[in-house]
Protein backbone atom coordinates (compact mmCIF):
# COMPACT_ATOMS: atom_id res chain seq x y z
CA UNK A 1 0.00 0.00 0.00
CA UNK A 2 2.86 2.15 0.64
CA UNK A 3 4.61 1.81 -2.50
CA UNK A 4 1.51 2.12 -4.63
CA UNK A 5 1.07 5.80 -2.20
CA UNK A 6 4.74 6.60 -3.40
CA UNK A 7 3.86 5.91 -6.62
CA UNK A 8 0.67 8.01 -6.75
CA UNK A 9 2.70 10.41 -5.14
CA UNK A 10 5.68 10.72 -8.02
CA UNK A 11 3.07 10.49 -10.58
CA UNK A 12 1.15 13.36 -9.47
CA UNK A 13 4.34 15.55 -9.03
CA UNK A 14 5.48 14.96 -12.42
CA UNK A 15 1.80 15.94 -13.60
CA UNK A 16 1.75 19.22 -11.36
CA UNK A 17 5.05 20.03 -12.88
CA UNK A 18 3.98 19.63 -16.27
CA UNK A 19 0.93 21.37 -15.61
CA UNK A 20 3.63 24.50 -14.31
CA UNK A 21 5.80 24.28 -16.79
CA UNK A 22 2.67 24.01 -19.94
CA UNK A 23 1.21 27.08 -18.04
CA UNK A 24 4.15 29.43 -18.02
CA UNK A 25 4.83 28.69 -21.43
CA UNK A 26 1.52 29.48 -22.88
CA UNK A 27 0.35 31.79 -20.34
CA UNK A 28 1.96 35.43 -22.05
CA UNK A 29 0.22 34.82 -25.78
CA UNK A 30 -3.04 33.45 -24.38
CA UNK A 31 -4.69 36.68 -23.93
CA UNK A 32 -4.21 37.33 -27.78
CA UNK A 33 -4.37 33.78 -28.41
CA UNK A 34 -7.66 32.38 -26.62
CA UNK A 35 -9.96 35.83 -27.89
CA UNK A 36 -8.62 35.23 -31.68
CA UNK A 37 -10.12 32.06 -32.05
CA UNK A 38 -12.70 31.81 -29.12
CA UNK A 39 -13.97 34.97 -30.82
CA UNK A 40 -14.27 33.66 -34.19
CA UNK A 41 -16.99 31.18 -32.60
CA UNK A 42 -19.23 34.08 -31.22
CA UNK A 43 -18.49 35.68 -34.26
CA UNK A 44 -20.09 33.29 -36.37
CA UNK A 45 -22.83 32.19 -33.54
CA UNK A 46 -23.49 36.24 -34.32
CA UNK A 47 -23.92 35.89 -37.94
CA UNK A 48 -25.36 32.57 -38.32
CA UNK A 49 -27.29 31.31 -35.06
CA UNK A 50 -26.79 27.30 -34.42
CA UNK A 51 -28.18 25.28 -31.95
CA UNK A 52 -26.47 24.81 -28.42
CA UNK A 53 -25.13 21.65 -29.03
CA UNK A 54 -22.81 23.09 -31.44
CA UNK A 55 -22.08 25.77 -29.94
CA UNK A 56 -20.58 24.04 -27.01
CA UNK A 57 -18.97 21.37 -29.39
CA UNK A 58 -17.23 24.48 -31.01
CA UNK A 59 -16.28 26.14 -28.03
CA UNK A 60 -14.27 22.68 -26.84
CA UNK A 61 -12.85 22.20 -30.17
CA UNK A 62 -11.90 25.55 -30.00
CA UNK A 63 -10.00 25.03 -26.94
CA UNK A 64 -8.02 22.03 -28.76
CA UNK A 65 -6.84 23.73 -31.73
CA UNK A 66 -5.85 26.85 -29.57
CA UNK A 67 -3.60 24.64 -27.23
CA UNK A 68 -2.24 22.51 -29.99
CA UNK A 69 -1.13 25.45 -32.44
CA UNK A 70 -0.03 27.60 -29.20
CA UNK A 71 1.76 24.74 -27.79
CA UNK A 72 4.01 23.96 -31.03
CA UNK A 73 4.74 27.84 -31.73
CA UNK A 74 5.81 28.61 -28.33
CA UNK A 75 8.29 25.98 -27.65
CA UNK A 76 10.18 26.52 -30.42
CA UNK A 77 9.91 30.21 -29.58
CA UNK A 78 10.72 30.31 -26.28
CA UNK A 79 14.04 27.70 -27.01
CA UNK A 80 15.47 30.04 -29.26
CA UNK A 81 15.14 33.42 -27.33
CA UNK A 82 15.82 32.23 -23.81
CA UNK A 83 18.11 35.20 -23.79
CA UNK A 84 15.62 38.05 -24.70
CA UNK A 85 13.66 36.29 -22.70
CA UNK A 86 15.80 36.42 -19.15
CA UNK A 87 14.93 40.58 -20.05
CA UNK A 88 11.36 40.84 -21.32
CA UNK A 89 9.90 37.60 -19.77
CA UNK A 90 11.81 35.95 -17.05
CA UNK A 91 8.34 34.00 -15.75
CA UNK A 92 8.96 31.40 -18.30
CA UNK A 93 10.16 27.89 -17.49
CA UNK A 94 13.64 28.18 -19.16
CA UNK A 95 14.73 31.38 -17.88
CA UNK A 96 12.95 30.61 -14.43
CA UNK A 97 14.85 27.44 -14.10
CA UNK A 98 11.81 25.10 -14.38
CA UNK A 99 13.21 23.79 -17.73
CA UNK A 100 16.13 23.16 -19.33
CA UNK A 101 17.24 24.02 -23.10
CA UNK A 102 17.09 20.04 -23.09
CA UNK A 103 14.13 19.04 -21.69
CA UNK A 104 12.54 21.77 -24.05
CA UNK A 105 14.06 20.18 -27.35
CA UNK A 106 12.32 17.09 -26.24
CA UNK A 107 9.31 18.40 -25.91
CA UNK A 108 9.68 20.41 -29.39
CA UNK A 109 10.16 16.89 -31.18
CA UNK A 110 7.58 15.26 -29.22
CA UNK A 111 4.86 18.08 -29.88
CA UNK A 112 5.86 18.01 -33.18
CA UNK A 113 4.82 14.64 -34.19
CA UNK A 114 2.18 14.12 -32.28
CA UNK A 115 0.26 17.64 -32.79
CA UNK A 116 -0.67 16.16 -36.63
CA UNK A 117 -1.31 12.91 -35.73
CA UNK A 118 -4.04 14.24 -33.00
CA UNK A 119 -5.60 17.14 -35.34
CA UNK A 120 -5.15 14.10 -38.42
CA UNK A 121 -7.13 12.01 -35.94
CA UNK A 122 -9.79 14.21 -34.93
CA UNK A 123 -10.33 16.69 -37.96
CA UNK A 124 -9.10 14.73 -40.73
CA UNK A 125 -5.93 14.71 -43.07
CA UNK A 126 -6.58 18.82 -44.67
CA UNK A 127 -6.44 19.73 -40.60
CA UNK A 128 -3.52 18.22 -40.20
CA UNK A 129 -1.93 19.60 -43.48
CA UNK A 130 -2.63 22.93 -42.33
CA UNK A 131 -0.56 22.24 -39.18
CA UNK A 132 2.09 20.94 -40.91
CA UNK A 133 2.13 23.82 -42.99
CA UNK A 134 2.18 26.11 -39.54
CA UNK A 135 4.69 24.21 -38.31
CA UNK A 136 6.96 24.75 -41.30
CA UNK A 137 6.69 28.54 -41.05
CA UNK A 138 7.37 28.41 -37.64
CA UNK A 139 10.60 26.30 -38.39
CA UNK A 140 11.53 28.92 -41.52
CA UNK A 141 11.00 32.06 -38.94
CA UNK A 142 12.19 31.35 -35.84
CA UNK A 143 14.90 27.87 -36.37
CA UNK A 144 16.76 27.77 -39.65
CA UNK A 145 17.24 30.07 -42.13
CA UNK A 146 15.59 32.52 -39.29
CA UNK A 147 16.15 35.84 -41.70
CA UNK A 148 16.58 38.88 -39.26
CA UNK A 149 14.55 41.70 -40.28
CA UNK A 150 11.76 43.69 -39.06
CA UNK A 151 9.55 42.70 -41.69
CA UNK A 152 9.81 39.51 -41.32
CA UNK A 153 7.49 39.24 -38.16
CA UNK A 154 4.37 41.23 -39.60
CA UNK A 155 5.37 38.62 -42.38
CA UNK A 156 5.16 35.87 -39.92
CA UNK A 157 1.98 37.11 -38.13
CA UNK A 158 0.07 37.52 -41.21
CA UNK A 159 0.96 34.48 -42.63
CA UNK A 160 0.58 32.36 -39.60
CA UNK A 161 -2.76 34.11 -38.63
CA UNK A 162 -4.21 33.38 -42.01
CA UNK A 163 -2.98 29.30 -41.25
CA UNK A 164 -4.96 29.77 -38.32
CA UNK A 165 -8.25 30.98 -39.95
CA UNK A 166 -8.14 28.14 -42.40
CA UNK A 167 -7.16 25.55 -39.83
CA UNK A 168 -10.19 26.69 -37.65
CA UNK A 169 -12.54 26.90 -40.16
CA UNK A 170 -12.01 23.14 -41.25
CA UNK A 171 -13.18 22.23 -37.67
CA UNK A 172 -15.92 25.31 -37.51
CA UNK A 173 -17.30 24.10 -41.06
CA UNK A 174 -17.54 20.35 -40.43
CA UNK A 175 -19.42 21.04 -37.23
CA UNK A 176 -21.89 23.91 -38.37
CA UNK A 177 -21.56 23.78 -42.29
CA UNK A 178 -23.39 27.58 -42.28
CA UNK A 179 -20.20 28.81 -40.80
CA UNK A 180 -17.53 28.08 -43.46
CA UNK A 181 -15.50 30.96 -44.15
CA UNK A 182 -14.21 31.88 -47.76
CA UNK A 183 -10.21 32.39 -48.11
CA UNK A 184 -10.75 36.00 -49.20
CA UNK A 185 -12.62 36.94 -46.10
CA UNK A 186 -9.74 35.54 -43.53
CA UNK A 187 -7.04 37.32 -46.37
CA UNK A 188 -8.94 40.21 -45.30
CA UNK A 189 -8.93 39.69 -41.79
CA UNK A 190 -5.50 38.94 -41.76
CA UNK A 191 -4.19 42.40 -43.40
CA UNK A 192 -5.04 44.31 -40.25
CA UNK A 193 -2.44 42.31 -38.43
CA UNK A 194 0.58 42.54 -40.79
CA UNK A 195 -0.56 46.13 -40.57
CA UNK A 196 -0.22 45.92 -36.80
CA UNK A 197 1.54 43.44 -35.30
CA UNK A 198 4.54 45.31 -34.44
CA UNK A 199 2.90 47.11 -31.66
CA UNK A 200 4.13 44.04 -29.68
CA UNK A 201 7.67 45.18 -30.11
CA UNK A 202 7.48 48.94 -28.62
CA UNK A 203 7.16 47.01 -25.00
CA UNK A 204 10.01 44.59 -25.42
CA UNK A 205 12.92 46.88 -26.65
CA UNK A 206 15.46 45.71 -23.45
CA UNK A 207 14.96 42.41 -24.33
CA UNK A 208 15.00 43.47 -28.26
CA UNK A 209 18.31 45.15 -27.64
CA UNK A 210 19.92 42.12 -25.32
CA UNK A 211 19.47 39.68 -28.03
CA UNK A 212 20.52 41.94 -31.00
CA UNK A 213 17.20 41.36 -32.25
CA UNK A 214 16.18 44.01 -35.28
CA UNK A 215 12.65 45.54 -34.84
CA UNK A 216 11.91 48.44 -35.75
CA UNK A 217 12.21 50.48 -32.31
CA UNK A 218 15.84 49.23 -32.00
CA UNK A 219 16.62 50.29 -35.72
CA UNK A 220 14.63 53.37 -35.54
CA UNK A 221 15.47 56.66 -33.66
CA UNK A 222 13.02 58.07 -31.17
CA UNK A 223 11.82 60.72 -33.50
CA UNK A 224 11.06 58.02 -36.73
CA UNK A 225 9.13 55.88 -34.21
CA UNK A 226 6.82 58.68 -33.53
CA UNK A 227 5.86 58.44 -36.88
CA UNK A 228 5.33 54.89 -37.25
CA UNK A 229 3.38 55.14 -34.50
CA UNK A 230 1.19 57.53 -36.50
CA UNK A 231 1.37 55.76 -39.59
CA UNK A 232 -0.16 52.57 -37.72
CA UNK A 233 -3.10 54.68 -36.27
CA UNK A 234 -3.56 55.77 -39.43
CA UNK A 235 -3.84 51.72 -40.73
CA UNK A 236 -6.37 50.87 -38.19
CA UNK A 237 -8.45 53.90 -38.53
CA UNK A 238 -8.35 53.63 -42.69
CA UNK A 239 -9.09 50.16 -42.08
CA UNK A 240 -11.93 50.12 -39.86
CA UNK A 241 -13.66 52.73 -42.40
CA UNK A 242 -12.86 50.70 -45.10
CA UNK A 243 -14.66 47.92 -43.63
CA UNK A 244 -17.70 49.90 -42.44
CA UNK A 245 -18.04 52.05 -45.89
CA UNK A 246 -18.31 48.08 -47.50
CA UNK A 247 -21.01 46.85 -44.97
CA UNK A 248 -22.75 49.91 -45.11
CA UNK A 249 -23.34 50.60 -48.78
CA UNK A 250 -24.03 46.74 -49.43
CA UNK A 251 -26.54 46.54 -46.41
CA UNK A 252 -28.26 49.64 -46.90
CA UNK A 253 -31.31 48.48 -48.80
CA UNK A 254 -31.20 45.65 -46.68
CA UNK A 255 -32.72 44.52 -43.15
CA UNK A 256 -29.55 43.41 -41.75
CA UNK A 257 -28.36 47.03 -42.17
CA UNK A 258 -28.59 46.91 -38.63
CA UNK A 259 -25.91 44.07 -38.03
CA UNK A 260 -23.48 46.04 -40.11
CA UNK A 261 -23.97 49.08 -38.09
CA UNK A 262 -23.62 47.67 -35.31
CA UNK A 263 -20.66 45.93 -35.58
CA UNK A 264 -18.93 48.65 -37.22
CA UNK A 265 -19.37 50.51 -34.52
CA UNK A 266 -17.85 48.36 -32.23
CA UNK A 267 -14.66 47.69 -34.66
CA UNK A 268 -14.57 51.24 -34.51
CA UNK A 269 -14.04 51.55 -30.68
CA UNK A 270 -12.01 49.05 -30.30
CA UNK A 271 -9.74 50.41 -32.96
CA UNK A 272 -9.67 53.71 -31.05
CA UNK A 273 -9.02 52.65 -27.53
CA UNK A 274 -6.16 50.50 -29.23
CA UNK A 275 -5.26 53.91 -31.51
CA UNK A 276 -5.34 55.99 -28.10
CA UNK A 277 -2.44 53.55 -26.56
CA UNK A 278 -0.13 53.38 -29.96
CA UNK A 279 -0.55 57.64 -29.65
CA UNK A 280 0.09 58.22 -26.40
CA UNK A 281 1.31 55.28 -24.64
CA UNK A 282 4.69 56.37 -23.20
CA UNK A 283 6.95 53.81 -21.46
CA UNK A 284 7.26 50.47 -21.72
CA UNK A 285 4.29 49.58 -18.64
CA UNK A 286 2.15 51.24 -21.20
CA UNK A 287 3.03 49.98 -24.00
CA UNK A 288 2.24 46.37 -22.63
CA UNK A 289 -0.99 47.52 -21.72
CA UNK A 290 -1.54 48.42 -25.00
CA UNK A 291 -0.47 45.27 -26.28
CA UNK A 292 -1.82 42.74 -24.20
CA UNK A 293 -5.06 44.41 -23.52
CA UNK A 294 -6.02 46.60 -26.29
CA UNK A 295 -4.18 44.61 -28.79
CA UNK A 296 -6.94 41.96 -28.49
CA UNK A 297 -9.74 43.95 -27.99
CA UNK A 298 -8.75 46.04 -31.53
CA UNK A 299 -8.39 42.35 -33.13
CA UNK A 300 -11.97 41.22 -31.75
CA UNK A 301 -14.02 44.29 -33.71
CA UNK A 302 -12.17 43.37 -36.29
CA UNK A 303 -13.17 39.19 -36.34
CA UNK A 304 -16.80 40.23 -35.38
CA UNK A 305 -17.47 42.72 -38.18
CA UNK A 306 -15.27 40.88 -40.79
CA UNK A 307 -17.28 37.80 -40.22
CA UNK A 308 -20.83 39.10 -39.84
CA UNK A 309 -20.39 41.19 -43.23
CA UNK A 310 -19.07 37.73 -44.56
CA UNK A 311 -21.87 35.29 -43.29
CA UNK A 312 -24.91 37.59 -43.45
CA UNK A 313 -24.16 38.75 -46.82
CA UNK A 314 -24.12 35.09 -47.74
CA UNK A 315 -27.57 35.00 -46.35
CA UNK A 316 -29.53 37.32 -48.39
Amino acid sequence: MGFRNRNLCLLWCLVYREIRITWRLLHANLGVNVPFFLIQVFARYLAVSVSQDKLVSAVLNALVIIFVCAYVFDIVNQIWSAEEDKLNKPYRPIPSGLLTVREAGWRWFLSWMIGPLVLCWFYGATAMIWLCIWQSWVFFCYVWPKYDHWLLKNLFTTFGALQWFRLFNIVLSDIAPEWDMPFMADLIAVMWAMGTIHIQDFSEVKGDRASNRKTLPIILSEDKMFYVRVATAVYMIGYCVCAFLWGYFYFQSSPRLTTAIATGIGHFMGSLLLVFGVLFGRGQRMDKYTYYIGYPIGQTGVIIHITCLTLTRRGL
